[in-house]
C-alpha cells in the first residue's frame, strides 16, 4: 500500500503478487494488485484481478465498483 501511495506502481504490484503467492485467499492483495495494475493502464489484467477479489468477497461493493469501472475503460 505504501508503494502506491509513493506512485511506486510496479514495486507495489511486485508485493501484493508475493503476498498472493503467501496467501491466494487474502482479498486484498487480489484488490490493490488491481488497483496498481489500473493506474498503470493494465487493465485487462486489473480486471482479472478486481473479478478475483470480488470472488473472494462478493458482498463488497466497493469491489463490484472497481470490477465494473475496469469495462468502462
Amino acid at each position: 500500500m505504501a508503494s502506491m501511495k509513493l506512485n511506486e506502481l510496479r514495486l507495489a504490484e511486485e508485493d501484493c503478487t508475493a503476498a498472493i503467492g503467501l496467501d491466494p485467499a487474502y482479498m486484498k492483495s487480489w484488490q490493490r494488485r488491481g488497483s496498481a495494475r489500473k493506474l498503470q493502464g493494465r487493465i485487462r489484467e486489473a480486471c482479472a484481478d478486481f473479478e478475483m477479489a470480488l470472488r473472494l468477497q462478493p458482498s463488497s461493493k466497493a469491489l463490484l465498483q472497481d470490477f465494473q469501472a475496469c469495462f468502462a475503460l
